[in-house]
Parts: structure tokens; C-alpha cells; sequence
């Protein structure tokens, strides 16, 4: 088809001539602008095609790395709580072994207030230690006592040194009544 300028200097198109032979051409002018929209219609397809084909490959790697990430955090949250429980158990047995270690001090003679003083424990929280330390089932002795009776045999009968010291009243800084260590 051919074009034309018009007086402002726009592009038209020119009539096509009358007749079969400028119908057959308007014909082929038709089906090759169609030919060509079907040309651009597939390349645009094709590009489609590849990019939903991208797209979906890509999700698909998403998938498997959250999956990979998942498996991760929940080894990880494993591991936590194992470590959790392994520092608890040992923070309960170093809590036993100290209040083993109050038990025999106040045993000794040594009050709440004075073991309070000495370590800087709450006097309420040393008192609850006591309690849970002397609450022990029978034969179950603390690690510091077993330490120190294993230790000096002679003073598990009242001969040794600390037997004195331990039949002698325990005298408080705070006036308040002596206690008798048994």
C-alpha cells in the first residue's frame, strides 16, 4: 500500500485503485500485516514461555533452600535445648554441691546472716538452700561433709579437731540466739 503526505504533512494512505487487481493487492497487504503480528505474537509467546519456565525453575530452587533452612533452625533449636538442659543439669549439680557446702557451714555453726555475709547471698535464698540441703533423704550426704569425714576419720567420732569446734555454741554477730551445732 502506498502512502501520501497531507497538506499539514501527516502520512495517509493513499485509496486503493478500483477493481480485482487493487482488491488482490489490499489482500496480500492484509495477510502479510497479519503474518507479521502472528511473527511478533510467537516471538512474544516463546519469551513467555522462557520466562514462566524461569520463573518456575526459580521457585522450585526456593522450595528446596527453605526447606535446607528449615531443617537447619530445627537442628539448631535441637541443639539449643540440648545445650539448655546440659548447662541446667550442671548449674543444678553446682547449686546441690554449694548448698552441700552452706549445709556443713551452718552445721558448723555458721548462721544464715553469717553465711549470708560471707558469700553475699540473699539471707531468704541461703535459709531455702538450708532447707532443701537438710531435706536430703537419709545416707545421702553432701560432697563437702563426705570430702571432709573422709578426710580426718578421727573427727567422725568427736576426736578430731572440728569436733570441739562443732559441740561449742555458735555465737552470732547480730545478737541473736546461739545455736548448737549438732
Amino acid at each position: 500500500m502506498s502512502t501520501t503526505t497531507s497538506s499539514r504533512g501527516r502520512a495517509r494512505r493513499a485509496r486503493p485503485p478500483a477493481g480485482s487487481a487493487a482488491a488482490a493487492q489490499r489482500l496480500e497487504e492484509l495477510t502479510a500485516a497479519r503474518e507479521q503480528l502472528d511473527a511478533r505474537l510467537a516471538e512474544r509467546r516463546r519469551r513467555e514461555d522462557e520466562a514462566l519456565a524461569a520463573y518456575a525453575a526459580t521457585a522450585g530452587e526456593a522450595e528446596q533452600i527453605a526447606a535446607i533452612r528449615d531443617a537447619a533452625l530445627a537442628e539448631a533449636e535441637r541443639a539449643r535445648q540440648a545445650a539448655i538442659a546440659e548447662a541446667e543439669a550442671k548449674l543444678g549439680d553446682l547449686e546441690r554441691r554449694q548448698t552441700a557446702v552452706l549445709v556443713e557451714l551452718s552445721e558448723l555453726g555458721r548462721s544464715a546472716d553469717e553465711l549470708h555475709a560471707l558469700f553475699g547471698i540473699p539471707v531468704k535464698r541461703v535459709r531455702a538452700m538450708l532447707r532443701a540441703g537438710r531435706a536430703r533423704p537419709t545416707g545421702e550426704q553432701a560432697p563437702a561433709a563426705q570430702a571432709a569425714t573422709s578426710e580426718n576419720p578421727p573427727a567422725q567420732h568427736g576426736q578430731g579437731c572440728d569436733a570441739a569446734v562443732a559441740s561449742e555454741p555458735a555465737e552470732s554477730s547480730e545478737g541473736q540466739v546461739p545455736v548448737t551445732a549438732a
